[in-house]
């Protein structure tokens, strides 16, 4: 029994590490920081980031006694100089620890800044631990900037935080960063078990397994724990993993495996009865659902697993409880046990805002036990394939005794198919044989229309039906186009510049109106330029004024008939010389518009004739 006198210490403080030997669970941290002394390699900021509980203050006041320790042995402060006595009573003048939430402001980053130039007063180096760093105002770690980028000699920074992406950018790139992890259950239950030898702890195994399960990670939470728990231990009765739960307020494994049990049965009514005992244990309505939430995960992750012992390595649970919730685990598909972490997920929201929790907890659970809103994937895609197959389907939807058969619709059998009755064509093949094989006649049969002749016309006629659509085309058609195939397949006309292509299709439509009205047809109209074999060849144009036509071309000469009188020919003859002028103008000069060509066109005789 201790005397009342004597000052108590909570176990997280008292057995808080005191060297690098005594850290658990951070080697890598711990082997990395002690080569940097052994080498004098320091940096001057250091960042450690991490899950609360995990070493992070612990490991920086460590660092920083062993930085300013004055008989130092390897990497091991000797706990008896000036420096590290004052580093165990916290009263180090070298050491200066800041509570960044409670320093957040500009104001008080300026003031760290006019202290940082002080020399250190007994050890080799001045060192500042800024804890949550993160909570620091952006205009204060703006302030902070330059002298962490090049502080004075012999300062070292040591910033820590459970929050490393609220750290500027800018603060991380200017610091070495040290990822902590999560302590894992074996070593904390190590830990535990040397503490609790020293204290005289009465406490089973599977207590202390159910509290390092409890920390998430944080050995600090974990000591916390045990030393609230060993208020209950007496030397006849050890504490165990239900006095703990009941500590806590959290429902033990039995409650949550048997509730697991009635959700897989869609039992609604034993739900209701089972929330009532579990209440009346004193457990709490959102505590429940986190619990809940927290088994099904184990179970969702145990139903991939082979063995328990791969099952133990991922859920960080003992075998024999793996054991026990892989087989509970084949009464769920996988499907569904997400399907019911997610409804989990969705109730805790509300039950978190709810000002009549244990409403939202029975609406909660009582769903996921009936689940009719739940879908099972497995069975609907099932359904699907059956479809897909054709195959015979059972609707689920119906109610009565005898199942509705969706039936397949039958195709009509080839038996019935009726003969189609003898046309009276056909009983001409019953005449006798003895008449000759000429006069003997057929049946009649429908008739193939055979493909139209190709109709080609003359240059001259496509030219006057243009004429009669389209001006400007006429114009251009007739000064620079040369025709080389006009049938009703093929329309092909060949232009001395590319520039007269581009008109053309820019009105290509003209082009398909003339054909539909001259053939019936729009045939495959191409525009190219003129080649050299096109002048060897004799083409549409040529045919035109070769061959005799009833119309006359457009651009001959007037033909002096008889009859005429001098007057009349000397007007054709001056009408002939004011066309040939007109034409000099306008062929070969692309710069004149359509409409410009089609108005010279116009007065080059045509209209005027």
């Amino acid at each position: 029994m201790k005397k009342l006198s004597e000052k108590y210490v909570p176990l997280y403080r008292k057995y808080r590490p005191a060297s690098f030997n005594e850290v658990v669970g951070q080697e890598v941290i711990v082997k990395t920081l002690g080569n940097a002394v052994s080498l004098n390699k320091i940096a001057h900021a250091y960042l450690f980031c991490g899950p609360r509980g995990t070493g992070k203050t612990s490991i920086a006041r460590i660092f920083a006694k062993t930085l300013n320790c004055l008989n130092l042995k390897d990497t091991t402060p000797c706990g008896k100089c000036a420096h590290c006595l004052d580093m165990q009573n916290s009263i180090s003048l070298d050491v200066i620890e800041i509570d960044a939430a409670s320093n957040r402001k500009v104001e008080d980053a300026r003031n760290l800044l006019e202290k940082v130039q002080f020399s250190p007063v007994l050890g080799k180096r001045k060192i500042y631990i800024i804890d949550e760093v993160h909570m620091l105002t952006t205009e204060a770690f703006n302030t902070l900037l330059k002298t962490l980028e090049e502080p004075p000699e012999n300062l070292v920074f040591i910033l820590a935080t459970t929050e490393s992406h609220k750290v500027l950018e800018t603060i991380v790139s200017r610091c070495q960063k040290f990822d902590f992890k999560r302590i894992t259950p074996k070593d904390i239950v190590n830990r535990l078990e040397e503490i609790s030898k020293k204290e005289n702890i009465n406490i089973k195994k599977e207590a202390l397994e159910f509290i390092a399960r409890k920390s998430a990670g944080g050995l600090r939470d974990a000591i916390a724990l045990l030393d609230q728990s060993s208020i209950l231990a007496q030397e006849d009765q050890p504490v165990t993993k239900e006095n703990i739960s009941t500590l806590l307020g959290s429902i033990s494994d039995d409650d949550l495996f048997e509730t697991a049990s009635i959700i897989a049965k869609k039992d609604a009514q034993s739900m209701l009865k089972y929330i009532k005992n579990i209440l009346d244990k004193g457990n709490d309505p959102n505590q429940i659902l986190k619990e809940l939430t927290g088994y099904f995960r184990n179970l969702m992750l145990l139903s991939v697993c082979k063995t328990p012992d791969e099952g133990a390595a991922i859920t960080e649970l003992s075998e024999d409880i793996c054991q026990k919730l892989m087989r509970q685990s084949k009464d769920f598909s996988t499907v569904e046990i997400t399907q019911i972490i997610e409804k989990l997920s969705e109730h805790e929201k509300n039950l978190r805002n709810s000002t009549n929790p244990y409403v939202w907890l029975d609406v909660a659970l009582i769903s996921i036990a009936s689940r009719e809103d739940m879908t099972n994937l497995k069975n609907l895609t099932e359904r699907i394939e059956n479809l897909e197959n054709n195959k015979t389907l059972i609707s689920p939807q119906v109610t009565n005794k005898e199942p509705v058969i969706a039936k397949v619709r039958e195709l009509p059998k080839v038996e019935e198919i009726k003969p189609p009755e003898i046309t009276k064509p056909r009983e001409i093949k019953e005449e006798p044989k003895s008449e000759p094989a000429e006069n003997i006649s057929m049946p009649d049969k429908e008739e193939i229309p055979t493909p139209e002749p190709e109709q080609e016309i003359d240059w001259q006629i496509f030219l006057n039906k243009v004429q009669t659509i389209n001006m400007a085309v006429f114009a251009l058609l007739r000064t620079h186009a040369k025709a080389i195939s006009l049938n009703s397949k093929k329309i092909e006309l060949a232009f001395k510049n590319d520039v007269f292509i581009s008109k053309t299709k820019n009105k290509q439509q003209v082009l398909e109106a003339t054909a539909k009205e001259l053939f019936g047809t729009c045939p495959l109209i191409n525009l190219r330029l003129l080649r050299d074999d096109d002048f060897k060849k004799k083409t549409v144009t040529e045919k035109a004024y070769t061959e005799e036509s009833p119309i006359t071309p457009a651009n001959s000469t007037v033909a002096e008939k008889p009859g005429d009188t001098v007057e009349e020919n000397e007007i054709a003859e001056e009408l002939e010389l004011t066309k040939t002028k007109i034409k000099a103008i306008s062929v070969g000069n692309p710069e004149i518009s359509d409409q410009t060509q089609s108005i010279l066109e116009l007065f080059s005789g045509k209209i005027i004739e």
